[in-house]
């Protein structure tokens, strides 16, 4: 028995069954839609970043503060248990702040920063012996300004400071610019302050400087407090200001009385005296930092508030949703039904032409658009028998010449590809000459200039006096300073072109190779090799000893092994080097990963001198790294230790 179509329903033409549909089900369900994804979903995002702002200015503001506190120490060379708690904190902020980078991987431009303030911090420690105080200070300041400005940028990337209608505004305009610019003001005047107590003058433009930052200190104030009353004005429950407006009028008294303090000291033209100005200004710092801290914290609760409300909003606009999508879907049920029937016809008539049966036929019992697709579809199938029949034979023509064509593209391409290797054996041939030619300038030039200078310094340091020992004792120190310069000249020296490699040869360069390997890493390497040299030629040589370093590279960084072991002997026509090591085994994903570069490079570099390198491993059972590359002249099979 057929089922139940009305006759309205048959001859009603598609495109206004279509439309039918479309009005009843998609046009309430495209509004609410709409309206949910593009306005709370956006919302939820938005609030989402500035979320995850914030929790990358705690550990940015620790860093703000406390750097400062330990620079200050180290700079008047206090080694103390202060000091040391500083040390751990800053350690601590970088910790957390790698933690949030790999977390948060798309905030590349704050990880470059970050890693930017590591480097100058490297920098500043290794510079700290020779540098001046002043040299120190300016640097100081270098690294907090970078940590100012990448408080910035997590504004920026957050999406902080961007609508004056949130609640949130004016908190995050405090938190982002207020309090670190006018703590960066502070920091920037004690600097100046300490040239001037150690004696140095100030140059004109270095007393403007200091004019300009107390005016504009004073200026910061007011506006902290101004945009601080802005955010308790639009915060409807008062808990801001309950819970902040302590911490500000602490933070703005103790910085207005370090501006009255150099007031005082500028208007009599004298010099500010040291322990009280460097107490108000330490003081004035603790109390940004403390309204800092209570404000970001602040600032996160206002902010997860907002996305729970902007969820619950969320569903309950879903829930509206969906009764309109049930009152809908009762009448798109019924009204697709015919169309469903219509199509399914057309469909498997379809899948039997698709399968080579040109004898199908559809049957579609309607005056509508289906109906007429049906008695189309059907004069098309006699017509494409036809067709079909006429392009096969030109199909058969065309195949042949396209087989002729695509076998001169791969001849063609095979060429391109054999150009490429040599071009890429030319530049690894020019990159070892000029990792020779500066590893040899390098031992030679600089190497000598420090033993000129060493031998300097001993001379001079034996026409001293015994009563100068604390001229002794600062050329001792630079003479092992000298000492450890000298071992970095002939340790990157080694690592550009060891020596050992064009002296001696390859064999005595992979011991010393796996020795120093063991040294730094602390992984045994078990060495299996020929007792007498084997002849090579020097290109070889560089790519097997190359191939040798990027296997122990790769164990270092991947294996978590313990144990290395290393073979080389002749087989055949081929000098064969095997390292394997016990680590935890290279996958099948890592083995063909094309991001896996040194795995690509180390084939490269055999395939293009005529060797072969062959890299296995199961999870668990270690990897295995085998070379295989022509020798000049056929030898004997070498058994190591033989």
């Amino acid at each position: 028995m057929a089922p139940f179509e009305p006759k309205i329903i048959r001859n009603i033409k598609i495109s206004w069954k279509l439309r039918l549909t479309a009005l009843g089900f998609l046009l309430p369900l495209v509004i609410l839609l709409y309206q949910l994804i593009s306005e709370k979903n956006i919302s939820i995002d938005f609030a989402d970043r500035e979320l995850r702002g914030t929790v990358y200015l705690q550990p940015l503001s620790e860093l703000y503060r406390y750097m400062w506190q330990l620079d200050r120490e180290a700079i008047y060379g206090k080694i103390n248990t202060k000091a040391e708690v500083l040390s751990g904190k800053v350690d601590a902020a970088f910790r957390r702040l790698d933690e949030y980078e790999k977390k948060f991987p798309c905030y590349s431009r704050i990880s470059n920063d970050i890693k930017e303030i590591t480097a100058l911090r490297s920098e500043f420690i290794s510079n700290f012996p020779v540098a001046s105080l002043q040299e120190k200070g300016y640097k100081s300041m270098e690294m907090l300004q970078k940590v100012r400005f990448v408080i910035i940028d997590v504004g920026d990337l957050s999406n902080l400071i961007l609508d004056p209608r949130l609640d949130s505004y004016y908190l995050m305009n405090t938190v982002l610019m207020r309090i670190p610019e006018a703590t960066f003001q502070i920091y920037q005047i004690i600097h100046y302050s300490d040239m001037i107590h150690t004696g140095l003058r100030l140059s004109p433009d270095e007393l403007s400087r200091v004019l300009e930052l107390n005016g504009l200190l004073k200026s910061n104030i007011v506006k902290t407090r101004v945009t601080m009353e802005y955010a308790f004005g639009r915060n409807a429950g008062g808990q801001l200001q309950s819970a902040l407006k302590t911490k500000l009028l602490d933070a703005i008294n103790k910085s207005r009385f370090f501006t009255q303090i150099l007031d005082s000291a500028l208007k009599n033209r004298t010099i500010p005296e040291k322990a009280l100005f460097e107490a108000s200004a330490i003081q004035a710092v603790d109390s940004n930092f403390k309204l800092w801290k209570s404000s970001t914290e602040e600032l996160d609760n206002l902010i997860k508030k907002r996305i729970v409300e902007l969820k619950y909003k969320k569903y309950l606009a879903l829930g509206i949703a969906g009764v309109f999508i049930l009152l809908t879907t009762m009448i798109f049920i019924f009204v697709s039904g015919n169309i469903t029937r219509s199509v399914q016809r057309l469909n498997e008539a379809a899948n039997r032409v698709s399968i080579g049966d040109l004898d199908a036929t559809v049957d579609i019992n309607a005056m509508d658009e289906l109906g007429n697709l049906g008695r189309n579809f059907n004069k098309m199938v006699v017509e494409l028998r036809s067709f079909i029949k006429e392009k096969t034979e030109r199909f058969e023509e065309t195949e042949k010449e396209l087989t002729n064509r695509i076998y001169q593209h791969e001849q063609q391409e095979e060429a391109t590809s054999q150009q490429l290797r040599n071009l890429s054996s030319r530049i690894q041939s020019i990159r070892e000459e000029e990792r020779t030619m500066i590893a040899r300038e390098i031992h030679d030039e600089l190497g000598q200039v420090l033993t000129v200078l060493k031998i300097q310094i001993s001379l001079f340091a034996n026409k001293l006096r015994d009563d100068q020992k604390y001229l002794k004792e600062k050329i001792e120190s630079a003479s092992k300073v000298i000492d450890k310069t000298v071992e970095s000249v002939q340790r990157i020296s080694a690592k550009l072109r060891p020596g050992i490699l064009d002296d001696l040869g390859l064999i005595p360069a992979i011991e010393w190779q796996a020795q120093d390997f063991q040294k730094s890493t602390g992984i045994k390497c078990d060495l299996s090799l020929p007792k007498e040299e084997i002849e090579m030629d020097e290109e070889k040589s560089t790519a097997i000893f190359r191939i040798f370093q990027e296997a122990l590279t790769n164990v270092a960084r991947h294996a978590d092994a313990s144990l290395i072991s290393v073979f080389m002997g002749i087989s055949g026509r081929n000098l064969v080097l095997e390292v394997t090591d016990d680590g935890k085994g290279i996958t099948g994903q890592q083995l063909y990963d094309p991001r896996s570069l040194g795995l690509l490079g180390m084939k490269e570099r055999a395939y293009i001198l005529g060797g072969s390198v062959v890299i296995s491993g199961e999870p668990g059972r270690g990897t295995s790294v085998k070379v295989a590359m022509p020798v000049a002249g056929r030898n004997e099979i070498l058994n190591a230790g033989v």
